[in-house]
């Protein structure tokens, strides 16, 4: 079944370099602090609402967080990581070797080899199982880092507050085969926000587009600059024995994404 939600090694890949900055202060912030008030606020708001359901339905309390510290989970995803990719090494009959413990550059490398390892994974005869072990050890790994970051966990979020531009709901997608990212739903009206990434017509914020959003959802938006995806002399040249109200029309059907 097709999903659109990243694998844990690509989430633990993606979000390598902020948890090393969160476990080390004064290195640098978190890509996310530019949003990490309204995350806050939102994860808290689903929180209380699924503890309600919860208790309604008699499911019980909901269970405690747990005590995290990025350090600890930083040391964790090396150590998972590197005995997943030992494991699968094995498995695929190939030379094992011992990567640098601490190195920045170890977890990445390794998720990037494990990518790897799961396009042989596809002719091998254990392939399929091994990838489901592979996915099964390393999705609580992964689940950590999201939530140590303060990113709720892998479903999408939705923030209390709407978009500066257009009034639309906010999504906030941590793990996504995309990448990290804030998607405007659009459903309001078509937005015409600053941002720099499009899905379907709709403005998309990666991790490192995060600051111009936070500025926007703590102080308010800045006028929209989005430039027209299809200017007046391509409508005319589309739109020969149109009138000027058609071809006015023409152009905001055109630009609309």
């Amino acid at each position: 079944m097709k999903t659109d939600t990243a694998t844990p090694a690509e989430i633990i890949a993606e979000h390598w370099a902020d948890l090393r900055a969160a476990s080390m202060p004064g290195t640098r912030r978190p890509r996310a602090s530019h949003i990490g008030r309204h995350l806050a606020e939102a994860i808290a708001e689903r929180d209380r609402i699924e503890r309600q359901e919860r208790s309604t339905l008699g499911r019980g309390a909901s269970p405690a967080a747990a005590d995290l510290s990025a350090v600890q989970v930083a040391r964790v995803a090396e150590q998972g990581l590197l005995y997943v990719e030992a494991e699968v090494r094995s498995g695929l009959g190939l030379t094992l070797y011992r990567r640098a413990t601490g190195n920045p550059l170890t977890v990445p490398a390794a998720c990037a080899d494990l990518a790897r390892y799961r396009t042989w994974l596809g002719d091998h005869a254990n392939g399929r199982e091994l990838t489901q072990w592979m996915d099964r050890t390393l999705r609580p790994v992964a689940r950590q880092i999201i939530t140590v970051l303060g990113l709720g966990d892998e479903r999408p979020l939705r923030l209390l507050q709407p978009c500066p531009w257009c009034g639309s709901p906010l999504l906030v997608h941590a793990a996504h085969e995309l990448g990290p990212h804030v998607e405007c739903t659009g459903t309001v009206k078509v937005c015409e926000a600053p941002a720099t990434t499009w899905i379907q017509g709709r403005p998309m914020w990666r991790w490192d587009d995060l600051a111009a959003l936070g500025r926007a959802l703590t102080h308010g938006a800045p006028p929209a600059t989005r430039d027209p995806l299809v200017d007046a002399a391509e409508v005319g040249r589309r739109g020969t024995g149109l009138t000027q109200a058609e071809q006015d029309r023409l152009y905001a059907e055109l630009n609309t994404g």
